[in-house]
């Protein structure tokens, strides 16, 4: 924010104290609590990570649903603008995208692109918000985002498994250890 800030030339702010709390809730209670019940009851974790894994993912999509219907109206008056061009690209040059002598392992790879490119909507919220009180588009631009990120996730998963098959039909091991 201070580097945007400065190129800018915009005043921008947030509570560190707020970010963490989102980030606290809703990635690291989850993971700890995971972590904890497997280290106590791996046998029980392993039972119940799927239905729980099922189960969130129904919950999380009925919200999602219900919060882009809420919000249609106002995400619609952003396409026909860039907006939806803009965040596309914004998609596409996640890391993980690209060859880079850096990147993960390959069975990581995706998992860590699509990662990326999803971010946390909290803390964007929380940005925007702390800065731009009075915007009113931005939580249907953050919706629009997550909305364009599935469009354009899903080709990207199907060329990715499709590469992975192609690559182990032919035995040729694409893996980096």
């Amino acid at each position: 924010m201070a580097a945007i800030a400065h190129v800018r030339g915009v005043a921008l702010q947030t509570s560190i104290a707020r970010v963490a709390t989102v980030v606290f809730i809703s990635i690291l209670i989850p993971i700890g609590a995971g972590i904890f019940v497997h280290k106590r009851a791996p046998a029980f974790a392993e039972r119940i990570a799927k239905p729980l894994t099922s189960i969130s993912g129904l919950g999380l999509a009925a919200c999602i649903i219900v919060v882009w219907i809420s919000e249609a109206p106002a995400m619609w008056s952003l396409i026909g603008n860039g907006t939806v061009i803009a965040l596309a690209a914004f998609v596409l040059a996640r890391p993980g995208n690209r060859s880079r002598p850096w990147r993960p392992r390959t069975q990581n790879r995706t998992a860590l692109a699509i990662a990326t490119a999803s971010r946390h909507p909290g803390v964007a919220l929380i940005l925007a918000k702390a800065n731009f009180p009075a915007e009113t588009l931005v939580g249907p631009a953050v919706l629009l985002y997550l909305l364009v990120n599935a469009v354009v996730a899903v080709p990207y998963l199907l060329w990715t498994k499709r590469r992975q098959t192609k690559f182990s039909n032919l035995g040729i091991a694409i893996s980096r250890g």
